[in-house]
């Protein structure tokens, strides 16, 4: 899939702002912090909770004319391959159940027996590296 303009500007920023706070934090083995990746074309939420050693994202929100491009696909593809100290990502809260059955189909698996039963509809999903 091609990317328009405005979508491709949106990837590079948000991978950018992985890299800063990636390495900005890659000394501690457990890094707490919460920070938004922000940009004209939509922002991304994302986090370290404390003990956790995945990367999680928690909420998006991209402008019309960069959604349904596969920026957040290949923005978790960028993750997967630059992991610094991650030994995972998490998407939390997945409210797009397209998205949620497309990473299922690639191997995510629910981050509890309890969050499968009782968030199926809105489940957070983890991929350990």
């Amino acid at each position: 899939m091609t990317m328009n303009h405005k979508a491709q500007q949106l990837l590079q920023h948000l991978c950018r702002q992985y890299d800063r706070v990636s390495s900005k934090y890659q000394s501690e083995p457990f890094p707490v912090f919460a920070e938004t990746f922000k940009s004209e074309f939509g922002y991304c939420l994302v986090r370290s909770p404390a003990g956790s050693q995945r990367f999680s994202i928690v909420s998006v929100n991209f402008t019309p004319e960069a959604r349904g491009q596969g920026v957040l696909t290949q923005f978790i593809q960028y993750i997967k391959n630059n992991p610094y100290h991650y030994q995972g990502v998490e998407v939390e809260i997945i409210e797009n159940q397209g998205l949620a059955s497309k990473l299922l189909s690639l191997g995510w698996q629910y981050k509890s027996v309890l969050n499968r039963w009782l968030f199926a509809k809105k489940p957070t999903l983890v991929h350990n590296f």
